[in-house]
């Protein structure tokens, strides 16, 4: 809801991307491409944000393997 009312909020995207992460692959099998892809996006409206670089860090390091 919060990406949807406001979609260059980074710390709403960046926890999205976590949020489905955590889906389980049979629910989403596309999780980890959506994922990278709000994480990236976070980092582009929030480069400054320390949480929102904590959590995309959090995420590349989940989806590298």
């Amino acid at each position: 809801e919060a990406v949807r009312l406001s979609p260059t909020n980074g710390l709403a995207l960046v926890r999205l991307a976590r949020r489905v992460l955590e889906q389980d692959v049979k629910e989403n099998p596309r999780r980890v491409g959506e994922a990278e892809f709000f994480s990236r996006r976070a980092v582009e409206f929030s480069p400054n944000d320390a949480e929102v670089l904590r959590i995309r860090e959090e995420v590349k390091a989940k989806t590298s393997d």
